[in-house]
């Protein structure tokens, strides 16, 4: 970092982010008081934290920084949005003869409900770009909404090393160990769910998924089991669903998400 004197309070200044932003991911932050105003309450509360952490690296909290903006301003670029468009049709259109729960949808009404929420289509490219190979999946016989699963053979390349949720990260990181973060709070920045077990299940009937790798799925965890979490994965023939400790990380461990449209 050229500025050596330049201290973490300053990234959170609120009069500083009142400022022009510049290349803020070609959108000026300036223009929306609310966005700045939920970036700075964020950052602010993440601070002491973060200051307190004498091990913290300069390009983590760059990271860091990052990724909360990207979190709060949820926008693609006309041509992004587009791109991410084309590739969820053709994966559609590759498997619609293929399954029943796709052969009653037309990607017309898809295409309409996806333009009309671009937050989701943003999420889209969250997953994308994590390796989750997202694809219109099945939709909800009573609600009508959509549903999109990530499809990636492996469990997401971009989302492993993560603790299930934030208490498992916490106590995890008290023995002095590193988790990438957790499933749980990764996927709301994304703004997507955790993937259900019934889902889970129903995507290993359609191929073979985390044949090397296993995926945190949604949990209901209660005071009587606080330390067991649901992980899904596939050994050869057989389908399973362990039952993990949340501060459970590791390189092969990630997350499959679920977006509803």
């Amino acid at each position: 970092m050229p500025n050596k004197s330049l201290k973490l309070g300053d990234l959170v200044n609120r009069e500083n982010l009142k400022k022009p932003a510049k290349n803020l991911l070609k959108i000026e932050l300036a223009a929306n008081p609310e966005k700045i105003q939920e970036l700075s309450t964020q950052l602010s509360a993440m601070a002491t934290g973060l200051e307190e952490n004498k091990n913290l690296q300069v390009g983590e909290m760059v990271n860091l920084v990052e990724t909360t903006k990207k979190s709060l301003i949820r926008e693609l670029s006309p041509e992004k949005a587009e791109e991410i468009i084309v590739i969820q049709k053709n994966r559609f259109l590759k498997k619609q003869k293929s399954y029943q729960a796709l052969s009653r949808i037309q990607w017309n009404d898809v295409e309409k409900r996806l333009r009309q929420n671009p937050e989701k289509i943003w999420s889209l490219s969250e997953m994308e770009s994590t390796g989750g190979m997202p694809e219109l999946f099945d939709q909800h016989l009573s609600t009508h909404e959509y549903i999109f699963i990530d499809c990636s053979p492996e469990s997401p390349r971009g989302r492993r090393n993560c603790c299930y949720h934030q208490q498992g990260q916490q106590e995890a990181e008290k023995k002095g160990e590193r988790p990438a973060g957790n499933a749980f709070d990764i996927a709301k920045m994304m703004g997507i769910d955790l993937l259900t077990e019934d889902y889970y299940l129903e995507l290993q009937k359609r191929g073979e998924f985390d044949m090397q790798t296993s995926s945190w799925l949604e949990s209901f965890i209660d005071s009587q089991n606080p330390d067991i979490a649901h992980c899904g994965r596939r050994h050869w023939d057989d389908v399973r669903i362990d039952m993990i400790n949340p501060t459970f990380h590791h390189g092969t461990t990630g997350f499959r998400g679920m977006l509803t449209v």
